[in-house]
């Protein structure tokens, strides 16, 4: 599952960072300002097809008991079986400040042994694996680590996975639909919101105007359409 945050707090959500899978280390939170908001970071490629079709966790599981999914591993690099990673985090750096990852759905934890980035790429040396030849048989796996070993989170931001299957209700208190998918655009997330009755999806921009509300406790999200979308 892929790690990912979003911002927003349980009265004003805002800004987004990002997933990866079913549980991405991305953050999301309604963004303030989404026009001035530089895009800072290169955003790995989407799962495709909406993310609640993904097996994850409920959005309101403790985070103690989820795996994040920080990077997807695409081959090796050099003799002595460093991955070549992929990161699918907000924060590429939290690699530097882990004792160990969890590799594919290994249920033991390895030891980094060492971290360098290299061409976008985070390149690591785990225990256990001291050749390209052990490396490559990992190839397309995925990198996780225990939720608890997550970066803390911002005051109203939230991982990706706390989001997705949320029910949607307007400011009147009608459910508007469920939240299916967090669509990555240049300059901000949009919510992609599934009504129950059936017909297209709403899509609402990840702003304060538009994402009144987030609560994963409650299961809940309040929203405001807005007329231009």
């Amino acid at each position: 599952m892929p790690a990912s945050t979003s911002k927003g707090n349980s009265q004003h959500p805002q800004a987004s960072r990002r997933r990866s899978a079913p549980v991405a280390s991305r953050a999301v939170k309604p963004d303030p300002d989404p026009v001035s908001r530089p895009s800072t970071r290169r955003r790995p490629p989407r799962p495709v097809g909406p993310l609640i079709d993904s097996a994850g966790p409920s959005p309101d599981t403790p985070l103690d008991q989820v795996f994040l999914t920080i990077g997807i591993i695409v081959g090796t690099h050099g003799i002595v079986g460093e991955l070549k990673v992929r990161p699918v985090t907000d924060i590429p750096e939290q690699f530097e400040v882990l004792g160990s990852v969890y590799v594919g759905d290994e249920d033991r934890p390895r030891k980094i042994q060492n971290v360098r980035f290299h061409g976008g790429n985070v390149l690591l040396k785990l225990r256990g694996i001291g050749n390209p030849e052990d490396g490559a048989t990992f190839r397309g796996q995925p990198i996780r680590i225990s939720g608890k070993d997550a970066l803390p989170l911002e005051d109203g931001e939230y991982l990706l996975f706390q989001l997705i299957g949320l029910d949607a209700y307007d400011e009147a208190g009608q459910k508007v639909g469920t939240t299916v998918d967090l669509i990555e655009t240049g300059a901000r997330d949009v919510f992609v919101i599934r009504p129950d009755a059936g017909g297209a999806d709403l899509l609402l921009p990840n702003t304060e105007e538009a994402v009144l509300e987030i609560d994963p406790s409650e299961r809940r999200i309040v929203v405001r359409p807005l007329e231009y979308w």
